[in-house]
């Protein structure tokens, strides 16, 4: 009976010590970054790099009022399905006056039909070059969400302000946020666990920013976009 006495207290004993150390692991786990230190992301999420291409290559066109540039980025844009998130940021920072002329801005959502209305009207009359650009935009849509899908928020940032979303990453998957600009600024990108760790930035004075890290276990990170220049900013995230 003391045999059986004495292996049960060494029993509960080992359930009692198991049960404080993951306590502990659970405490250190929440001062750590939640991002695997030192590991970078095994490949990119094909449909995220994608819509950052047609992203780019949009605001190169209207930068340049290049219609062939716009179907293009029509036709590459329609190989993803690309969902709009309902849930918009919330606002952080004093927004400071825009620069005198400057022109007020809204964010502009991209579809692969509406490159092709601006490509359209950059065309002017010009038939050749219309059919060229109807054509390209018909061949993005036959391949409409070819490449899977991806999650999409448009916003503006007045300078010195910021917008600011919580979205959740899954634990031991590559996370990618891709954030594009509409060229007239400086967009910069931070991304903060939950504990208030930074795993990912880029400041680098364009408005075309990429972010990607492993989150170590599944949690909520709060994404930044921060207007740091002296203009207005439509932009459009892009995330996985």
């Amino acid at each position: 009976m003391r045999r059986w006495i004495l292996t049960g207290a060494l029993l509960a004993a080992a359930v009692a010590m198991t049960a404080s150390m993951s306590t502990i692991a659970d405490d250190e786990k929440g001062k750590e970054p939640n991002a695997k230190v030192g590991e970078k992301p095994k490949g990119g999420d094909a449909a995220v790099d994608t819509a950052g291409l047609a992203d780019q290559l949009a605001a190169w066109g209207r930068e340049n009022q290049h219609a062939g540039a716009l179907a293009l980025a029509a036709r590459i844009l329609g190989t993803v399905q690309r969902q709009e998130m309902e849930k918009g940021p919330q606002k952080k920072g004093a927004a400071m006056p825009p620069a005198e002329g400057a022109a007020k801005k809204s964010p502009r959502k991209t579809t692969p039909e509406s490159l092709v209305d601006e490509a359209k009207a950059l065309c002017g009359s010009d038939a050749k070059a219309l059919a060229a650009v109807e054509s390209m935009g018909t061949l993005g849509s036959r391949a409409r969400g070819a490449l899977g899908g991806c999650n999409t928020f448009y916003g503006c940032v007045a300078p010195g302000e910021s917008d600011v979303y919580l979205i959740t990453f899954e634990g031991e998957e590559p996370a990618e946020v891709r954030v594009q600009g509409d060229s007239d600024g400086d967009v910069d990108l931070y991304v903060y666990d939950e504990n208030g760790n930074l795993v990912a930035c880029d400041n680098d004075g364009t408005d075309y920013c990429i972010g990607d890290w492993t989150p170590a276990w599944t949690g909520n990170f709060t994404i930044e976009v921060r207007n740091a220049g002296a203009m207005s900013d439509a932009y459009t995230l892009t995330t996985n």
